[in-house]
């Protein structure tokens, strides 16, 4: 089964989890991945990357962002 690459929260879901459970390994993979496939949508996603705060940050920053603000 393959997630919509394009939907941010599951990324900031997969690397939340890497972040607790995986290797520094795993958790770059991720953060690498996350960033070719410059995700633009989610819920908690679109309310992070359009806070007027964030107008600048990378893709990276933002992923890193929404995880904080997920529950796993």
């Amino acid at each position: 089964m393959n997630l919509d690459p394009d939907i941010g929260d599951f990324w900031a879901q997969l690397y939340k989890f890497e972040c607790q459970y995986g290797t520094a390994d795993s958790v770059n993979d991720v953060l690498k991945r996350c960033v070719a496939a410059d995700p633009h949508h989610g819920e908690t996603w679109q309310r992070v990357a359009k806070d007027p705060s964030n107008a600048h940050a990378t893709v990276e920053s933002i992923v890193k962002l929404v995880a904080t603000q997920m529950d796993v």
